[in-house]
């Protein structure tokens, strides 16, 4: 049982950092059924995603699971940005099998936010039109601030895939002086007031590796295409001027949404196109 051999690597994290007991017993309730799930939950730890790459060294045929912590004090995002993360906050990271190749799975963080805005309406019961999905990773409101986003980390394994998906959402505050940021209690106004989920926390967490299951299973049928109508709906920013840094070189141009590939589309002020399936956003006017 591949659980057996994490139990050691979890008594050592248990050492180090302070576990969340109650978490740990919520989701263990949510994943009976004799499914070889690996869980852990933390009051605090430098980095959920640190902690599941960790695991993995342990287990060569991979393994479907939660890494769960209250407060996170060293996230990391994209290209080893930093991730700042407050307490009261959502910080998981997902790790998740799946039969589709590492090539083909090219664009999937924007595909994987799909998951994240559809439990996060459905779990606080919001309107359709307040969450939107900024390429590559973003979560963000109508206006573009911030509210969260994904790192999405992969590599083969066997026929298939290992993905873990680090998810950072700003429930109840924004990073302190960090500009174009905001959290879900402020987007939602006086409403916003009942954002404060608590021992919820698990459920939330629950219901978005059930969604990343599925959709990868879905993935594995019929690829990116498959989503592009949702996709399309959800992805913020169409007409507006985005920079974005491609290693040393820089490209802008007006965004006319998603291709059939996945990838942003681009249209500079020559008319000249762009198809970018990875980059930095640097500016958005």
């Amino acid at each position: 049982m591949v659980l057996r051999v994490l139990e050691e690597f979890i008594e050592k994290e248990a050492t180090e950092h302070r576990l969340k007991v109650g978490w740990m017993d919520a989701l263990s309730h949510q994943a009976k059924g004799g499914e070889d799930i690996f869980l852990l939950c933390f009051e605090s730890v430098p980095s959920t995603q640190v902690v599941a790459h960790r695991a993995l060294e342990l287990v060569s045929e991979g393994v479907d699971g939660i890494v769960l912590t209250e407060l996170q004090t060293a996230g990391r995002g994209r290209s080893g940005r930093s991730w700042v993360g407050e307490r009261g906050n959502f910080f998981c990271s997902f790790l998740v099998r799946c039969g589709v190749s590492l090539g083909e799975l090219r664009g999937s963080s924007v595909v994987l936010g799909l998951v994240v805005v559809k439990v996060l309406e459905e779990f606080f019961k919001l309107s359709s039109d307040l969450l939107w999905l900024k390429w590559p990773n973003d979560l963000v409101d109508y206006g573009g601030r911030k509210l969260g986003g994904l790192l999405v980390e992969a590599e083969p394994r066997g026929d298939g895939t290992q993905m873990v998906i680090g998810v950072g959402i700003n429930l109840v505050c924004a990073p302190r002086g960090v500009k174009g940021t905001t959290c879900l209690r402020e987007v939602l106004g006086e409403e916003g007031e009942e954002v404060f989920i608590g021992e919820q926390v698990p459920a939330l967490a629950w219901e978005m590796f059930e969604g990343f299951r599925k959709l990868l299973r879905d993935y594995s049928q019929g690829g990116i295409r498959r989503f592009l109508p949702q996709l399309r709906e959800k992805i913020w920013g169409v007409g507006k001027t985005f920079t974005v840094e491609l290693g040393e070189r820089v490209v802008k141009g007006i965004s006319q949404g998603i291709s059939d590939d996945g990838s942003l589309y681009l249209v500079n002020e020559y008319g000249e196109p762009y198809y970018l399936t990875s980059g930095h956003v640097i500016d958005v006017s």
